[in-house]
């Protein structure tokens, strides 16, 4: 009896109180007002005018990165993409416009002709990679402008003439990769242009028209961050300069196939980073004799002093190639094993035909460890 009081009761209490299903319902019904008026309102935005000529078809374009809430293209990267034509036409037609462009990465393609003084009007570039193209002519002046520059690759194009002035300008600028082009001018040339580039980290000229002397206004004196250093190819001659052996943060020293003569500089020895250093193919290089001294026995604790863990020396000099060519022939066919490369070089490089140097003289790339 008890138990049918409380069901009577129950009952009782949920006629009383609205059903919660009308509740539901009201709820559905205001979420279904909302999505309507919200598809309302999505037809007016699609039914905008679509962008016409130039910009609608660099939306198609694929390697374009645009900025999602400003819609401007950051990067455009389309290498190795077969693209023709000239270069000064594209910069001054579309690429000139992108006024918010950080990137241009249109390396292995086949542009020809120069570039243009409008590549300044894009002031918010950071990388530009046009390795591997046909451009030719001189750098513009106006490089100088791209003050957020932090890394230009020009390398295997047809440029000709001095590097500009302006470069000296791009003071963030860390890697500068202009290698198997036809740039020239002297060595107070460089320095002129990049002794003021004090966060570059490589500096690449390989196979251009460089000369002279290195040893004008410390070339290389502020790039206390300099990393990879490669000259070869050129033609800079007289000693090697001093201040490359006091860059710390040096790994790899590529000056082969130029002119340099004279003692190499001892301060090398205190290059504890330095991987590689390639000197072949130069005119009279010696020692220097911290190669031909014995290390000093450290105490325990104390640091080592190592010498650079590679080391490539060639002598150029045909009549002195062959003399060394046969005395190292000889000394392999005899089995004293002086073929494999190993061992020290002496301070002037006289020693017998199983030192490191003379090998080297021979046309063999050498280690010393």
């Amino acid at each position: 009896h008890h138990h049918q009081q409380q069901q009577q009761h129950q009952q009782h209490q949920q006629q009383q109180q609205p059903p919660r299903s009308t509740a539901t319902q009201q709820q559905q019904q205001q979420r279904r007002r909302r999505n309507q008026q919200r598809q309302r309102r999505r037809p007016q935005k699609e039914q905008a005018p679509p962008p016409q000529g130039r910009s609608a078809l660099l939306q198609e374009w694929t390697g374009i990165t645009v900025h999602p809430k400003w819609q401007q293209v950051l990067k455009l990267a389309l290498p190795h993409f077969g693209l023709q034509g000239s270069f000064t036409l594209a910069m001054d037609d579309v690429l000139s416009r992108l006024r918010g462009l950080e990137e241009v990465v249109l390396l292995g393609n086949s542009f020809t002709g120069e570039i243009p003084d409008s590549l300044a009007q894009l002031q918010s570039l950071r990388i530009v990679l046009l390795r591997g193209n046909q451009l030719q002519g001189r750098l513009p002046q106006s490089l100088g402008v791209l003050k957020q520059l932090v890394t230009l690759d020009l390398s295997h194009n047809h440029l000709t003439g001095p590097l500009p002035d302006g470069i000296q300008a791009l003071g963030r600028l860390q890697t500068l990769i202009l290698a198997g082009n036809e740039l020239s001018g002297t060595g107070e040339d460089l320095a002129r242009s990049c002794s003021l580039l004090t966060s570059l980290r490589n500096l690449d000229i390989e196979d251009n028209r460089f000369y002279g002397s290195l040893q004008h206004d410390h070339v290389f004196s502020r790039m206390s961050k300099l990393m990879v250093l490669n000259l070869h190819g050129n033609a800079f001659s007289g000693p090697i300069p001093g201040e490359l052996g006091t860059l710390e943060a040096l790994l790899r020293v590529d000056l082969s196939a130029n002119q340099f003569s004279g003692l190499l500089p001892f301060h090398f020895s205190r290059q504890h980073n330095l991987i590689e250093l390639v000197l072949y193919g130069n005119l009279d290089l010696r020692g220097p004799d911290f190669w031909q001294r014995p290390q000093p026995q450290q105490q325990d604790g104390a640091e080592e002093q190592r010498r650079p863990r590679n080391l490539t020396l060639r002598h150029n000099s045909r009549k002195q190639q062959e003399q060394e060519q046969e005395k190292a022939e000889t000394a392999q066919v005899q089995g004293h094993g002086h073929g494999r490369g190993h061992g020290r070089g002496h301070g002037n490089g006289h020693g017998d035909e199983g030192s490191a140097l003379a090998l080297a003289r021979s046309g063999r790339r050498v280690r010393v460890n």
